[in-house]
């Protein structure tokens, strides 16, 4: 699902950090947060450099990304709400501390 708006919310699972093992299992977390929008327009310079840095990587041209400044917009959020809910290798659910 692709949202445009200046509120963005993450809900779901993310990160599978915690299971070493073979990264299957994923912790849930939720965000909401809000665009910053004049601290995003200071970095549009940085995102217009991006596909350069790629076409000059020295790595197989087949392998690099020809559209990557469209998929890498940089935007600057201020997170306004966050809660994890991490899970045990065994994919348990651990009580939140």
């Amino acid at each position: 699902m692709e949202l445009t708006g200046a509120i963005e919310p993450t809900i779901g699972p993310y990160e599978v950090y915690e299971d070493e093992l073979l990264n299957y299992k994923a912790g849930f977390e939720s965000f909401i947060t809000v665009q910053d929008q004049s601290e995003s327009n200071k970095l549009q310079r940085f995102g217009g450099e991006l596909q350069d840095i790629e076409n000059h990587l020295p790595i197989d041209p087949a392998a690099r990304n020809p559209k990557l400044a469209a998929l890498a917009p940089i935007i600057v959020v201020t997170e306004i709400f966050g809660r994890r809910e991490p899970r045990r290798a065994d994919g348990r659910v651990q009580p939140a501390q």
